[in-house]
């Protein structure tokens, strides 16, 4: 017996950007996805080597969920196939960004929050937001392609990483420190500890 379907096509994205390193869960929408334990996501449409396949979870006949692959920087389409071989022709573009963090300035600041926090880095992008520790991310006041200048938020004292994303869900791993101190220490006492 044998089946016959439309073809699948993707159109759109949710998440249009992300890390390199991947881990970012998106959603493919198009139409005539089908319920199958084939379903596939590929990023890039060359070979294998310049592309990457990961597994699809169905949603409905128009959504697809996949988390993105590592992959090299740069812009790909992505495609989506029922059967995990015959994908769509074309697809959204996803970017690949290469983030990362190289230092803060100053590195540390109070418990109360406040602080113009400089984060220096490379390949920052619109859509860059800045992470204190586990706290919700920030939107930076301003933004160049190696600097983002955030406000630090409220937190207990303590070190915490500073992180960022191009997308609000994957962020970099990149552990650069910030020190918040209590009220009752100030900036010279902070400096002659260290």
């Amino acid at each position: 017996m044998m089946f016959c379907t439309e073809q699948e096509t993707a159109t759109g994205l949710d998440i249009a950007q992300g890390t390199w390193l991947g881990d970012t869960l998106i959603t493919v929408t198009g139409t005539n996805f089908i319920l199958t334990p084939f379903t596939r996501c590929k990023f890039g449409t060359g070979a294998v080597a310049d592309s990457a396949i990961v597994v699809g979870s169905y949603i409905s006949a128009s959504e697809v969920k996949c988390v993105t692959p590592a992959h090299a920087a740069g812009t790909v389409s992505v495609l989506v196939a029922n059967n995990a071989q015959d994908f769509s022709s074309s697809g959204p573009s996803y970017l690949f960004n290469a983030e990362t963090v190289q230092s803060v300035y100053p590195i540390s600041g109070p418990t109360t929050g406040g602080s113009r926090v400089t984060v220096a880095g490379q390949e920052f992008i619109t859509g860059i937001v800045c992470k204190f520790g586990t706290l919700p991310s920030v939107t930076p006041l301003s933004l160049s392609s190696t600097q983002a200048v955030c406000l630090s938020p409220a937190h207990a004292a303590g070190l915490v990483y500073v992180e960022v994303s191009s997308n609000d869900q994957t962020f970099t791993d990149d552990r650069v420190e910030y020190v918040y101190y209590g009220m009752f220490m100030n900036r010279c006492s902070l400096i002659v500890a260290w």
